[in-house]
């Protein structure tokens, strides 16, 4: 069902429950904009959303052991792409993000990407991107700690930058640290382990939410949304 029947029919809704409100007030509902939070770290459009930009999303992991969390740093570069397109294109902002696949040809032929001595920078202009997105996984666990395996609860701490690969010193966005967890305190804060829930299935909903919030950082977002992740 489309947003504008969700929409009419929710009004409807209101409006019988009001016992017969003014039907002249139901326009003004259906077709005012959707409300929305603006981007929470920076905006990578200005207000001129003619204006086109791309974008490189780098993510880096130290070495994982653990088979559960292997190449946790592609699987979330995967899915922020996707939200960040997505939501940009909903904004009607000319953002382009890169192909992560792309992205991590460029790591696998430069291993030293990631290294003090190597700017952010200039991995984004060999990229030909306006903006490097990079996310670096300080901390990543699936389980409730003292549960014995019993109950899911992924745990995150993740710091985030954004370079201007044009204007580096002029640009002012200093690093912010994420933590995440997932489900919310408000949702019961963990998950049962069990059949229905293996732990990949788990780890998918996991970062989709983690990519979903990393995305708002960049670009605004429904209110509506935003709520349904608290």
């Amino acid at each position: 069902m489309s947003t504008f029947w969700r929409r009419f029919l929710l009004v409807l809704g209101l409006l019988g429950l009001a016992g017969g409100c003014n039907p002249l007030m139901a326009p003004f509902f259906i077709f005012s904009p959707e409300p929305t939070f603006p981007a929470e770290f920076h905006p990578l459009v200005a207000k001129d959303k003619s204006q086109e930009v791309r974008v490189a999303i780098l993510t880096y992991m130290g070495m994982e052991t653990n088979p559960e969390l292997q190449h946790a740093d592609r699987e979330l570069t995967l899915l922020l792409a996707g939200k960040l397109q997505e939501l940009c294109a909903n904004n009607g902002e000319k953002v382009t993000v890169i192909n992560p696949l792309k992205v991590e040809e460029y790591k696998n032929s430069h291993p030293d990407w990631n290294q003090q001595h190597v700017e952010l920078e200039t991995v984004g202009r060999d990229l030909r991107a306006d903006y490097v997105i990079y996310v670096e996984i300080n901390s990543l666990s699936l389980y409730q700690p003292g549960t014995a395996r019993q109950f899911y609860q992924g745990k995150a701490n993740l710091t985030l930058s954004l370079v201007n690969t044009h204007k580096p010193d002029d640009f002012s966005a200093p690093p912010r640290e994420l933590p995440f967890s997932y489900p919310t305190e408000s949702r019961g804060g963990n998950i049962p382990v069990d059949e229905d829930m293996p732990p990949h299935v788990f780890r998918r909903n996991f970062f989709e939410f983690m990519a979903r919030k990393l995305a708002w950082q960049f670009t605004a977002h429904p209110t509506n949304q935003h709520h349904w992740c608290e």
